[in-house]
């Protein structure tokens, strides 16, 4: 006879499969939602088309993204910013490109001069 799991052991699985699978369903569709306005040639063009539910849109992911974060869960996702997502009151939202960082070039190695030959 093969023997039953506690009910409780069974609940406890579930809840953790439910976790896992809650987790990265979030994870996917915030990482999709961010792409699909900052990867556009127009990100503006995007949040015009969402008009005012554009807002709604930013804090939504910025609330999705503060859940997985509390969780340790939202690592590779980009950050929530109203300076780059602004809010303008009516529902609509204007995009302001993030600054670009450039590298700094690599340093030169020095030049060390080689002693003249005998």
């Amino acid at each position: 006879m093969i023997p039953l799991l506690p009910a409780a052991t069974l609940a406890a699985a579930q809840i953790d499969t439910l976790n896992r699978e809650t987790t990265a369903f979030l994870r996917a569709q915030l990482a999709r939602a961010y792409a699909l306005i900052a990867d556009a040639a127009d990100p503006q063009s995007v949040l015009d088309a969402l008009g005012t539910s554009s807002e709604s849109a930013i804090r939504a992911y910025a609330a999705l993204f503060g859940a997985l974060d509390s969780i340790g869960q939202s690592e590779g996702l980009a950050p929530p910013t109203f300076e780059i997502f602004a809010p303008n009151g009516d529902g609509t939202v204007t995009y302001t490109a993030p600054p670009v960082i450039e590298e700094p070039a690599p340093e030169e190695p020095p030049v060390t001069e080689e002693p003249p030959a005998p």
